[in-house]
């Protein structure tokens, strides 16, 4: 490595942006809550698609389907499964045909 290859490499590594210190979380206090269910949203579906249904603690038999807003207030929507394939029970009405 040459002298001005030396000096290219420092003059890079003063300007990496600082690495985030370890343990530290991620602020999301600045992203609007339609932002944050939007993805909330994405996620379950991205999840149910890979086969991974979200299920709710309290009713074990129930997944989550969907997240919404409501005057304010943030509300999921869950279904009961069926036991046979793991697709919930309230899917298409194609499906009930």
């Amino acid at each position: 490595m040459n002298r001005s290859q030396r000096r290219r490499l420092r003059s890079l590594s003063e300007f990496r942006p600082p690495k985030p210190a370890q343990g530290a979380e991620p602020d999301f206090s600045s992203v609007p809550l339609a932002t944050v269910c939007q993805s909330i949203r994405l996620l379950i579906n991205e999840l149910r698609s890979r086969g991974y249904p979200v299920f709710d603690f309290d009713h074990k038999n129930k997944s989550v389907q969907s997240i919404q807003i409501i005057r304010g207030k943030v509300y999921f929507m869950a279904a009961e499964e069926a036991e046979t394939d793991g697709k919930a029970q309230a899917g298409n009405e194609e499906d009930r045909k």
